[in-house]
């Protein structure tokens, strides 16, 4: 047994709406049975290793009081066993399931299982009953609906974009700097407490063992010694010489400087300032911590208040020693001997109120303004037009999507951003007033959404495509995966194709609904509108995309003006542009920002790289554009007869990751679409180089096409090139690039120079030197 994986999903998965906890473990042969045997009236029905190890992990949650039933096991295609198991609480969820792992080890090492399962129960109770300061904040959290987002070790982001806030445990991004130095340095906070009348024990800093023991002297024993900074290496009470040399090794340890102050003769407390409030107060007695908030005097509270706000930050705790607090501190010789910044606030009774007051300086829960786009085809192009609408109106958008990260307009990432990383990294920018995140099929799959929820989701079209993975094996499959999307807009918007059954059957799962169709008499629009006033749809009439609410009708934009659809040649970028309409509608942005954007948003390598871009070199029209799946090509064939009349030339391929009947469809669609193609294998995948282009080229000769107009060139940057140097004028060449960015700097390299006088013919020859 080994495991090759183990990780939280906080969000939404095919198998589950809620968080789970995703484990991955192989199996060798037999080592199922023999746990099973060793487990006995624990091992539950199953003596398959991955359905033990979940039932043995949900078994000790139950057995720490948890209602946890639900898991889901299935192997692989490796033959791993993946075990996901519900995990509201990740803590919990995550103990139990490396807790099963180590019983099952337990078992297969002969040794005592019974008590690597009572070993594992203290784990899971362990995890349950953690109260720090990270965990009293995720809790607190959590009661208010705010995301929460694990940046590592006890730092966490709660809340997204501009309205996140950051906490390393109870330090947050609100703390100030110049007052954590001044409670963190001894001398300096010593230096301002003492000229503003605060009781404090002699002191001096100094750097040598020799300096040392003279203030020692001078002060007279008992004395303290701790470094100058932090709160280690303190001895805190040295009554003679042979003391002190071992106490300044310890502070020095620390701290170049070492402080030497008087010992103060008392009994230690705590008192727990926020905001210039005590808000907690412990004595450190002999039989353990003692509550004496309700006993402390005024007088004291003020000492420790005035303190914090001297040292100018808002949560510290002051440490203070004397015989009692309940008079003030020169009654009982009492003084502040110490400031601890962002104090560990499970140390202090009431530490979880603290918690609930720093989240609750949260703008209400936290969020930003969340869409997500899903389909099989025009993802990357409906998340940037809608990135674009909300930038006209005014937004700070991060953006997420196939070939980059952008936020507010400059680009972050490079490289396939569609998945759970990709909606986290855009989520936890602080100057995000928006996000629009591409969700697509394989982060998907794997890793569910990067979110909870989304305020609309944009479900485009479900086909055929990448069919075969993961247990998706048809296009029903692939349209409950990509419906997670929809459902995670609990309480917002979806915004559906009802002109595809795959999406509109799945719309009595959604709450609220605004369709579009190109079909302006779709029955189903008449009902959606007619049921309730409030209602929206968007459709197409007379050539104009048009938003209507009940018997109210709206035009936006004349889809001759929107440069995506070519003049109304690209119909599903009119799709397109009709579902970013109704996802602008549902973010409360106006028709007039809504219909200048779409005005202003170009089909070109800047503002949509990879996607629809028409170049002309010399006469020759240059189509740039990724669809890379049959129902991508069906809707691309509609539009190529009104790009021109001549010559179709293509350069094509697929990813090794296809079924092979998808690919042999593929090259059956080019087939007939195009009078000469350039096969090229750019992304082999699992396949050996060359094995995709292969299937794709038996695709081609079943249709009957002229094998002699096909050139197999597998380096797509070399096929690219071939294929632009065989171009004549009129002629339309269709590039299907995977490396996108490489066949941009190429048609920009082969502009600029036709732009500075080169002759095309001159161009060509070099093209294929």
């Amino acid at each position: 047994m080994k495991v090759f994986g183990h990780r939280a999903i906080r969000g939404a998965t095919v198998h589950r709406d809620g968080p789970v906890d995703r484990l991955v473990l192989s199996e060798r042969p037999g080592e199922g049975a023999r746990v099973h045997a060793a487990l006995g009236d624990r091992a539950g029905d199953d003596e398959r290793l991955g359905p033990l190890v979940a039932h043995v992990a949900l078994s000790l949650r139950r057995a720490c009081g948890r209602d946890a039933t639900w898991s889901k096991v299935w192997q692989d295609e490796d033959d791993d066993w993946i075990i996901l198991t519900e995990a509201l609480d990740e803590h919990e969820a995550h103990a139990a399931a490396r807790a099963a792992v180590a019983i099952a080890r337990a078992a297969l090492d002969g040794e005592d299982v019974d008590r690597a399962f009572d070993d594992g129960v203290v784990a899971v109770h362990e995890a349950l009953a953690s109260n720090s300061t990270a965990r009293m904040l995720e809790r607190a959290a959590m009661k208010r609906g705010i995301p929460v987002t694990v940046l590592g070790p006890d730092h966490l982001q709660l809340g997204w974009g501009v309205r996140r806030r950051t906490f390393w445990g109870s330090m947050s991004d609100a703390t100030s700097g110049l007052g954590h130095e001044i409670a963190n340095d001894h001398e300096r906070s010593k230096d301002v407490l003492q000229e503003r009348g605060i009781p404090l024990p002699d002191y001096e800093a100094v750097r040598t063992l020799r300096g040392t023991m003279e203030v020692a002297h001078e002060l007279r024993y008992p004395i303290a010694i701790k470094p100058l900074r932090g709160p280690g290496g303190v001895t805190p009470y040295i009554d003679e010489d042979g003391e002190v040399e071992a106490a300044y090794d310890r502070a020095k340890a620390h701290h170049r400087w070492v402080v030497v102050e008087d010992h103060v003769r008392g009994t230690p407390h705590r008192l727990l300032v926020h905001q210039g409030d005590v808000v907690a107060a412990v004595r450190d007695g002999e039989e353990g911590p003692e509550d004496v908030l309700q006993t402390l005097h005024p007088a004291v509270r003020l000492v420790a208040s005035r303190a914090a706000r001297i040292a100018c930050i808002d949560l510290v705790a002051i440490h203070v020693v004397a015989d009692r607090l309940d008079v003030p501190l020169d009654e009982s010789r009492g003084k502040v001997v110490g400031m601890e910044p962002c104090p560990d606030l499970a140390a202090f009774p009431g530490g979880d109120r603290v918690a609930d007051a720093l989240v609750a300086t949260i703008d209400g829960d936290g969020r930003i303004p969340l869409v997500a786009v899903t389909g099989t085809n025009g993802k990357t192009t409906t998340v940037r037009l809608i990135s674009h609408i909300l930038k006209f109106s005014g937004g700070r958008v991060g953006m997420a999507c196939t070939g980059a990260v952008e936020v507010e307009n400059q680009v972050i990432l490079r490289g396939d951003y569609s998945g759970p990383a990709a909606a986290r990294a855009v989520l936890r920018e602080p100057g995000v007033t928006h996000a629009v995140c591409e969700v697509a099929r394989g982060g998907l799959l794997k890793r569910g959404l990067g979110f909870d929820r989304c305020d609309v989701a944009v479900f485009l079209n479900v086909g055929s495509d990448h069919l075969g993975e993961g247990g998706i094996d048809s296009v029903e499959d692939l349209a409950t995966l990509k419906g997670v999307v929809a459902r995670s807009a609990k309480q917002g918007t979806v915004v559906a194709n009802a002109d595809d059954p795959h999406v509109w059957s799945q719309r009595n799962d959604w709450t609220a609904v605004i369709p579009f169709s190109l079909d302006p008499a779709h029955p189903d629009l008449a009902a959606h509108l007619a049921a309730d006033p409030d209602h929206v749809a968007v459709t197409l009439e007379d050539n104009v995309v048009v938003l209507k609410r009940g018997t109210a009708t709206f035009q936006v934009c004349s889809i001759l003006d929107i440069p995506i659809t070519l003049h109304g040649a690209a119909m599903f970028n009119v799709q397109n542009a009709m579902a970013a309409v109704a996802a602008s509608y549902a973010l409360g942005i106006s028709e007039e920002d809504a219909r200048a954007a779409l005005r202003s948003f170009n089909p070109t390598t800047g503002q949509l790289p990879g996607r629809m871009n028409l170049i002309t070199l010399g006469g020759v029209k240059v189509l740039l554009d990724y669809g890379h799946n049959v129902p991508a090509l069906e809707a691309l064939a509609k539009t190529l007869p009104r790009l021109g009349t001549g010559r179709r030339i293509n350069v094509a391929n697929a990813s090794g990751n296809r079924r092979d009947e998808d690919l042999r469809a593929f090259g059956a669609a080019i087939a007939g679409m195009y009078d000469r193609i350039f096969l090229c294998d750019p992304d082999p995948r699992r396949r050996t180089q060359g094995a995709t282009a292969a299937i794709i080229q038996d695709g081609i000769a079943s249709s009957g096409f002229d094998m002699g107009a096909l050139t197999l060139e597998l380096d797509e940057g070399r096929a690219l090139r071939m294929a632009l140097a065989e171009s004549r004028p009129g002629d339309l060449v269709v590039l299907q690039a995977d490396n996108v960015e490489a066949a941009i700097g190429l048609l920009n390299e082969l502009r600029g120079r036709l732009e500075a006088g080169e002759s095309p013919a001159q161009l060509n020859e070099e093209l294929l030197a």
